[in-house]
């Protein structure tokens, strides 16, 4: 009889949250977006009409046509080819180094808030520091100590979005941290840890949800900007920012070259801010009252 009741009750929170996303246009064009985007990054290998690595010299700088829908690059490469799998590049770094950043900074924001003292001051100072630096020059520093490489890249970008993760962690926990199944586990004799990602995770899965959401756009954006200087991935993999980088060098030939993987990087991140401003006013009643 319970479980029955609990399941009528999730559906028709479901069914509410449905009802709602779809009377969001905002949040339904960022999910097409985004969804688009992941379907041809992971179908790359069975869509692209050619390899991202094959070169044809006749048709260097091709604009474009039936052949090669979105015109060559300076060997002959097809154009549609290198986008979708440098699609699969910007999605892998981001969901990597997004994840990392999850992890760490809600387990140390959590801690933090959960023993205060000297422990919450040494990670809020260290959060602050990082903050006041633009996560793209975090990232830009670290991969000139580390070296460039894909790894080292994941790590940086990690780096540059964890204190975000922990302030929102450690917010959460200031107001969780009293409440009565909080204060069971303390008293049960359950580590920091424990009590982090077995009681408060759960009930920080909005904000957090949220948060990763906006964090994979700027971490799309912050990886093709370190692909344009020249920091992140390197020829031949296709990538989007270097795309963009090389494509300046020709655009008095074709102006194409720049403009699509630009419009790409463009479209994606949109897609990822419209859905996470969505989520927010979906999964948050307060802003959804002060929205009508």
């Amino acid at each position: 009889m319970t479980v029955a009741v609990i399941s009528r009750i999730g559906w028709r929170r479901g069914r509410s949250y449905a009802a709602k996303l779809t009377e969001d246009r905002s949040l339904v064009v960022g999910l097409v977006l985004v969804v688009g985007v992941a379907v041809l990054a992971a179908g790359a290998a069975w869509i692209a009409p050619y390899s991202p690595t094959r070169i044809d010299v006749r048709e260097i700088l091709a604009a474009p046509s039936a052949q090669h829908l979105l015109g060559t690059d300076e060997l002959g490469r097809d154009m549609l080819s290198r986008l979708m799998f440098g699609a699969q590049v910007s999605l892998g770094v981001a969901s990597v180094s997004v994840a990392l950043a999850a992890v760490v900074g809600t387990a140390l924001g959590g801690i933090a808030g959960l023993r205060r003292g000297w422990t919450e001051i040494a990670v809020l100072r260290t959060t602050d520091v990082v903050l006041g630096f633009p996560t793209i020059l975090v990232a830009i520093v670290l991969m000139a100590i580390l070296g460039v490489s894909l790894t080292n890249m994941v790590i940086a970008l990690a780096v540059g979005y964890t204190p975000q993760f922990v302030r929102i962690s450690w917010g959460s926990v200031l107001v969780l941290r009293e409440q009565s199944f909080v204060q069971s586990a303390k008293l049960s004799g359950r580590s920091a840890a424990v009590i982090v990602l077995r009681h408060l995770v759960p009930n920080m899965v909005p904000e957090l949800l949220v948060q990763t959401t906006l964090s994979f756009g700027g971490a799309i954006l912050a990886e093709s900007s370190l692909s344009y200087l020249g920091l992140g991935v390197q020829p031949p993999l296709a990538d989007w920012g270097s795309m963009v980088s090389t494509g300046q060098e020709y655009i008095s030939a074709s102006m194409y070259y720049m403009l699509f993987p630009g419009l790409a990087i463009a479209l994606t991140v949109l897609g990822f801010n419209l859905v996470g401003d969505g989520l927010t006013r979906l999964l948050d009643p307060r802003r959804s009252r002060l929205a009508r």
